[in-house]
């Protein structure tokens, strides 16, 4: 092949328009340099290079060795074997490096060294930060807080130092060249071989899975693991599976699930009626709802709205009861209610209803139902009691001050009868009437006698909570609160149950009539020996030391409205149960009733 001829002129141009900087030296100065070497060292023109030496621009460390090279080069008078890596100085101070080859040449009849450079300095610079950057990633792998083993065809190839402590092992060594199935219970190994295909076709990690696996040590734990495929830089493929130990956290779980389990069924036959209601329908119900609604499963309530088994009167007050929960972190307080049974009959309840954030994924509203009808029953029957006890008290007394006269009357009728009985036949109808009256009178006489009492055990606490439930909407109206103090203690006391909730209520609601611009009553329960001591304060303006020990008297009242009977039957249906009520006042400070009764 012909080579082209071409002038001095035209080497000139050609070096000067080359990319790559041209740099020549003759004896150690710079004598010329193109353009390229211009912008190389950071200069405006070549009068600020030319005559520079040439150990201005390389750092101190390599002087002696440079000098070396030169005379080496300029001794031999060849091109030197290959490209080398230099580090200059540019005239603003900053490093750039360079691939140069050194080539012996003559300037002006002298020795001299024409230089052949390239500016590696970005691709130098991208190197390092690729290599800080690998090492950098290769520091976070092994201190990352997740284990992580790199594998292929079976074997660990690489283990982090998270994935050494999980494993229980000490060093590194400890896993590289094991089989990955090492560490799987026998049974899993076809699901982790199946998990590991499926990875090597995805293009991203899969999603977690749960294994049960194994340590060096053999002890078992869960694992949660990912996986992915990845390729080193020969194009070679590998595993990277990323292992968490999630055995306390599987074993919290499962406590969780079993407390909830637990809680499920001590719902389910909670001997309250419970419902859940999601958008106004019931989505869950416990068996004593069920019962008190007579049905005979709970299919017949789930899935119908909450308004399918309220009585209509109460829809409304509903809907205003399930906007306020819905909208509340707190309780609603109990509402009395009547739902409606499977059977067509109403029952009487009481309903508080609070909002649970995450039923299901949903917000839901639970409400406690109380059933009233027991409740009602015991109002009925305590009222009536009541009522018979002053019919009775009242046609005693009534009774009482009719016999002294009448027996005056039939006396002296008697005395007539045998006097004048033959002469005035009408002395025999007088007598006849007489003992018509008294008979009327024995009749009256007989309400006031005790009557048929049913004695059974009973707890006394559940009966005075029964009376104070009963009584705290009149204690409302008075502004006044009802605080019950136990000693802990919850007795058994053979009684009447009607009767003695007819004591505690007269008494509670005389405490609560004798603070009329309000206050607390007090009751205290304590048990001495084999008796039961209940004592209710209140604090009322007291009763007068002179009339305090006319308390309890027939028709003897300090009540404008009063008539009484009251604690003379209280007095009377204690003394039927071997108890005792006594009375203590002070003025101004407030009444104290004390009762006692025989525990069982």
């Amino acid at each position: 092949m012909k080579v082209p001829q071409f002038s001095t002129s035209q080497y000139q141009t050609i070096i000067e328009l080359l990319p790559d900087p041209i740099i020549v030296y003759c004896d150690l100065r710079l004598v010329y340099v193109n353009q390229e070497g211009v912008a190389l060292f950071g200069a405006e023109d070549k009068e600020q290079l030319i005559g520079k030496h040439i150990l201005e621009f390389t750092p101190p460390e390599y002087h002696d060795h440079i000098l070396q090279q030169i005379e080496e080069f300029l001794r031999i008078g060849e091109p030197g074997p290959q490209y080398q890596i230099e580090e200059w100085y540019r005239m603003d101070g900053r490093k750039v490096t360079v691939t140069l080859r050194a080539i012996p040449a003559i300037y002006e009849n002298r020795p001299a060294l024409t230089l052949l450079c390239k500016d590696i300095t970005e691709k130098v610079t991208a190197q390092e930060t690729l290599e800080k950057n690998k090492m950098f990633l290769q520091q976070m792998m092994k201190l990352s807080p997740g284990a992580i083993v790199i594998h292929s065809d079976d074997i660990i190839h690489y283990a982090n130092n998270s994935a050494v402590q999980l494993a229980r092992g000490s060093y590194e060594s400890d896993l590289i060249g094991k089989s990955i199935y090492q560490f799987f219970e026998p049974e899993e190994h076809h699901k982790i071989e199946s998990y590991l295909k499926k990875a090597g076709q995805a293009k991203q990690p899969l999603e977690m899975i749960t294994r049960h696996a194994l340590r060096l040590n053999g002890e078992r734990f869960v694992a949660e693991m990912s996986t992915i495929m990845i390729c080193d830089d020969n194009g070679k493929s590998y595993y990277q599976t990323v292992v968490r130990d999630i055995s306390e956290q599987t074993a919290h779980e499962q406590m969780l699930l079993g407390m909830s389990k637990r809680y499920e069924t001590l719902i389910k036959f909670l001997p309250e009626p419970i419902v859940i209601s999601e958008d106004g329908l019931i989505v869950y119900t416990n068996q004593s709802l069920v019962k008190l609604l007579k049905a005979e499963h709970r299919d017949q309530i789930l899935g119908k709205s909450v308004y399918d088994i309220t009585h209509p009167d109460y829809h409304e007050d509903s809907r205003k009861v399930i906007k306020k929960v819905m909208r509340s972190e707190k309780p609603s307080p109990f509402s009395e209610r009547k739902l409606i049974c499977c059977d067509g009959e109403t029952v009487s309840v009481e309903i508080s209803s609070i909002q649970i954030y995450n039923y299901n994924g949903k917000p839901a509203m639970l409400s406690v139902i109380r059933d009233l009808s027991e409740r009602k029953r015991s109002e009925e029957l305590l009222l009536r009691s009541e009522k018979l006890s002053v019919i009775g008290q009242l046609a005693a007394g009534v009774a009482h001050e009719i016999r002294n006269p009448l027996t005056a009357l039939k006396g002296f009728t008697q005395i007539l009868q045998k006097e004048l009985g033959s002469k005035y036949y009408y002395i025999g109808t007088m007598m006849s009437e007489l003992e018509r009256i008294q008979y009327i009178v024995n009749e009256f006489m007989s309400l006031a006698k005790p009557q048929l009492i049913t004695f059974r055990c009973h707890r006394i606490m559940e009966l005075l909570r029964s009376v104070i439930s009963l009584l705290e909407a009149e204690a409302i109206i008075y502004n006044v609160s009802i605080q019950l103090n136990t000693d802990g203690t919850d007795p058994v006391v053979n009684c009447d149950e009607n009767r003695m909730k007819q004591v505690f209520v007269n008494t509670i609601k005389n405490a609560i009539e004798a603070m009329p611009h309000g206050g607390t009553v007090t009751i205290q329960t304590e048990t001495l020996g084999k008796a039961m001591r209940i004592s209710i304060q209140d604090e009322g303006v007291g009763i007068p030391k002179e009339i305090i020990q006319n308390i309890g008297e027939p028709f003897f009242t300090t009540k404008e409205n009063g008539n009484g009977l009251g604690l003379m039957i209280c007095r009377r249906i204690l003394e039927a149960h071997n108890g005792s009520l006594h009375i203590t006042s002070k003025q101004n400070i407030g009444t104290t009733v004390l009762i006692e009764l025989p525990i069982t």
